[in-house]
């Protein structure tokens, strides 16, 4: 039998590395964001970068892989989203990297990017070697990027989805 009184009224989406790139096209279409309560990154937001000012050794991200984040990121502003986005600091050759696109999306939305209280390198230590070094946030918007540049890195930030949307949780954060 088909049930026809089911009614979805959100959804949460989460996405780890490459995963980033079904979430982008889902934020494309503006209708989707009313249904969306939550997003949290992973080290999952890659992008591709302008060829011209590559080539002179700039790395800018395109503007059409920051607008569907930044839009969605518009919304968390006010406090009634959440989007969460984490970020190591590999830097791949020939396409952005997550920390790239964070802060290009941090900056799209005027959001103050700083570095925490205490200097990361100093922070350190074989228990947790890829601690926070940037971070940025105002209302529902959230980036926080992590020191290393290494694949233990990345999987890392895979295995700390579940802490980060419990600290969500834990501060009230839709």
């Amino acid at each position: 039998t088909e049930r026809q009184d089911i009614r979805i009224t959100s959804v949460s989406l989460t996405s780890y590395s490459a995963g980033f790139g079904a979430v982008r096209e889902i934020l494309k279409t503006p209708e989707n964001h009313a249904i969306i309560r939550r997003i949290i990154l992973g080290d999952s937001s890659y992008g591709s970068l302008d060829d011209t000012l590559l080539q002179k050794g700039e790395r800018v991200v395109i503007p059409e892989h920051v607008a569907p984040w930044a839009a969605f990121g518009k919304l968390a502003l006010t406090g009634e989203k959440t989007l969460l986005m984490t970020s190591s600091e590999i830097q791949p050759g020939s396409y952005a990297g997550t920390h790239e696109v964070c802060r290009a999306v941090a900056m799209e939305l005027g959001v103050e990017i700083h570095s925490p209280a205490e200097d990361p390198e100093k922070s350190i230590t074989a228990e947790n070697p890829y601690p926070l070094a940037q971070q940025a946030q105002q209302g529902g918007f959230l980036w926080w990027g992590y020191k290393g540049q290494d694949s233990r890195v990345h999987m890392t930030l895979a295995r700390r989805l579940g802490d980060a949307w419990a600290a969500l949780d834990a501060a009230g954060y839709p």
